[in-house]
């Protein structure tokens, strides 16, 4: 898959909240598009987004940064980062991503 799901970000996250995870420095992590899942009444962020990348190499080498590098993911807040088989999230979207 070219696409990763990250779960579990801050709620003021938005789409360059998503794309600054990855740092400037390196270039070659960054996605080619970085969405936060918007609730569509409120305009509250849903808490998870999708990034996503030309190549399932690139999108691999992401992933494990996010999973082990990546400043959120070492704070105390459960973060979640997995591929995707989808660029964007189901409407509606299901309960069991909404952890509620």
């Amino acid at each position: 898959s070219t696409s990763i799901i990250i779960f579990g970000l801050p709620l003021t996250f938005r789409d360059a909240d998503l794309t600054n995870l990855i740092p400037p420095t390196d270039s070659t992590l960054s996605p080619t598009s970085a969405s936060i899942i918007m609730d569509k009444q409120s305009g509250v962020s849903k808490g998870f987004g999708f990034m996503n990348y030309d190549s399932e190499e690139t999108a691999k080498s992401a992933l494990n940064f996010l999973q082990c590098e990546c400043e959120l993911t070492k704070s105390s807040r459960e973060i979640t980062c997995k591929f995707s088989i989808t660029q964007r999230a189901h409407s509606p979207t299901p309960n069991y991503l909404l952890r509620l």
